[in-house]
């Protein structure tokens, strides 16, 4: 598999790169036929992974970002869209119409792969965040949704068990729609991954590969191998619920309609891109988990994590580190 760095240098060396090159790296790249031999032999040479070229990424401290904060970044120009059957109506907004009707193949092949996280036996919670297939039977979701109802006993992940010593369970609902009795439910078999702090705020389920229907899974997200770029249309798809807590309680329920905790569609853009990816898509609680979708190639960009406490920004794991992870951990 290419590395970015091997992407980047192949697209300067093929004149095919987007990035912005200084005048004196322009005249070198033309003049100096030396330069790209050595730059072609490197890229070429098997036994160098380019990726250990790179500074080690620096890893967000969870004193810049508040993982059970969710945040409205914009009060307008940012709408919330219900899921009904695996899609969406029709859409009706200046701003976001063309862009969503001609995602709309992309955006429903996510949906189907799109679940919530429901939980039996636990003291407090029946469901505590969002899912999505990652691999054909893996979903991914973050490390502080599972620790709801899981946790590390020495070198293993166990469920976490009630006051009532009874196991709590946990299964996945790809459907969880409005005014919907449809269920489509597989349960956790086992808990695969749960990031230490502080890495990114990723964990790994291993899920039935069929419903008691004998209904299989849908086909998982596929994640980019080019780099993410600012300014792209991406939409968050998830099951935001209702955060009394917040002082923006009253804009939630406007809109929001006050429906909650089933499954939406919500259309933003992606603001920034460093060690996380800043995105303004209109989330609350219960968006924890969920995919931040690339409207133009259908592809996973991140998994959507929380907000900066300035409420400036919602946050996400790049899809460059769920993949590094997955290698790592031999499950993709």
């Amino acid at each position: 598999m290419n590395s970015f760095l091997e992407i980047v240098l192949k697209s300067i060396l093929d004149g095919t790169s987007e990035i912005k090159l200084s005048d004196n790296v322009k005249q070198i790249l033309a003049e100096d036929e030396t330069v790209k031999k050595n730059l072609r032999a490197l890229i070429e040479n098997p036994n160098i992974n380019l990726n250990d070229l790179l500074p080690s990424v620096k890893t967000p401290t969870e004193k810049e970002f508040q993982t059970d904060l969710e945040a409205i970044i914009l009060t307008v120009g940012r709408p919330v869209f219900l899921i009904k059957n695996d899609s969406f109506g029709k859409i009706v907004d200046l701003q976001w119409t063309e862009h969503l009707e001609k995602a709309r193949t992309h955006i429903e092949s996510a949906i189907k792969a799109v679940g919530r996280v429901d939980l039996s036996y636990h003291p407090e919670f029946s469901s505590v965040g969002t899912a999505w297939l990652v691999t054909p039977d893996i979903v991914i979701t973050n490390r502080h949704v599972v620790e709801k109802f899981a946790e590390k006993n020495n070198d293993k992940f166990v469920f976490g068990i009630n006051d009532n010593e009874e196991i709590i369970t946990a299964r996945i609902n790809f459907k969880a729609e409005h005014n919907s009795i449809q269920q489509s439910v597989f349960k956790v078999e086992e808990i695969l991954h749960i990031e230490n702090r502080p890495g990114p705020d990723i964990a790994f389920l291993r899920i039935s590969k069929t419903n008691k229907t004998g209904s299989p899974l849908s086909q998982p997200i596929l994640l980019p191998e080019e780099l993410i770029q600012p300014n792209r249309n991406v939409a968050v798809i998830g099951y935001p619920m209702l955060d009394s807590r917040e002082a923006d309680y009253e804009l939630q329920i406007r809109l929001f309609n006050n429906v909650f905790n089933v499954k939406r569609l919500q259309p933003g853009l992606i603001t920034g891109v460093a060690d996380v990816i800043e995105h303004d898509c209109s989330t609350l609680g219960g968006n924890s988990g969920s995919v931040v979708l690339d409207l133009d190639t259908g592809k996973a960009l991140g998994i959507h994590f929380g907000a900066r406490k300035s409420r400036k920004s919602n946050v996400a794991v790049p899809a460059s580190i769920i993949k590094k992870r997955l290698e790592d951990l031999k499950l993709s």
